[in-house]
């Protein structure tokens, strides 16, 4: 079942979401592929997350590219995952959201940063363990 056909966009999510614990395979990547075009920003940064879990090379340059989207809640969304997958890569733009005219994007973005920097720091259980604190 195509996302777009949920009218709940917080269905959407959580059945996109629902795909990262899937068997990789063609029509995962292709479901998450689809959602990214979803009007929601939770769908849209769920389904980078999944693909980028998947090793798609371009899913997190289009994370980034959300930092900035004209909506706040694009933007917020984008710390949340950058500080999700803890890419290194990542922080210099979690670094410009902490300065960002929103303030649910800077404190997105403060969160993220310490759970990033933690990751960095500890090691993929730290990352396992701080998790919950984004959610």
């Amino acid at each position: 079942m195509e996302t777009t056909q949920l009218s709940d966009p917080r269905v959407r999510a959580a059945a996109v979401e629902a795909l990262w614990q899937q068997t990789p395979s063609a029509e995962v990547r292709s479901m998450l592929q689809s959602a990214v075009s979803d009007p929601h920003h939770r769908v849209v940064t769920n389904a980078l997350v999944g693909l980028y879990r998947l090793g798609d090379p371009e899913a997190l340059p289009s994370l980034i590219d959300l930092a900035t989207h004209r909506d706040p809640l694009f933007r917020a969304a984008c710390a949340w995952s950058l500080g999700f997958i803890a890419d290194p890569l990542g922080k210099p733009t979690l670094q410009d959201l902490r300065r960002d005219s929103s303030n649910i994007v800077r404190k997105r973005a403060a969160k993220a940063l310490l759970q990033l920097e933690s990751a960095m720091r500890h090691g993929p259980e730290a990352f396992a363990a701080s998790a919950a604190i984004l959610r």
